[in-house]
């Protein structure tokens, strides 16, 4: 009886495992390609990849990391400036 009781501990925990990991990669409705303005109403683009990293269009190199926060994209660039992008509702 111990050894079945250890069994489907073990297996208790692979599985809550399994979901948290595939939880901290569910996809954003954020992930994509954005077109975007600066402040002096340029366009260039903003891609936010599953993995939580950010690119941009604008300046050579423009990297950062995303996440999603309360339904707002907050992009942290290399630059040390922040971008949000919310959705229109």
């Amino acid at each position: 009886m111990r050894m079945i009781t250890k069994v489907m501990a073990a297996t208790a925990a692979a599985f809550l495992a399994a979901i948290a990991s595939s939880a901290s990669f569910a996809a954003s409705a954020f992930e994509g390609t954005w077109k975007v303005k600066d402040t002096a109403g340029k366009d260039f683009e903003i891609t936010l990849a599953a993995d939580g990293k950010a690119t941009a269009t604008r300046g050579e190199g423009m990297t950062g990391t995303w996440k999603d926060d309360a339904g707002t994209a907050v992009i942290t660039w290399n630059t040390g400036w922040v971008t949000k992008i919310s959705k229109e509702r």
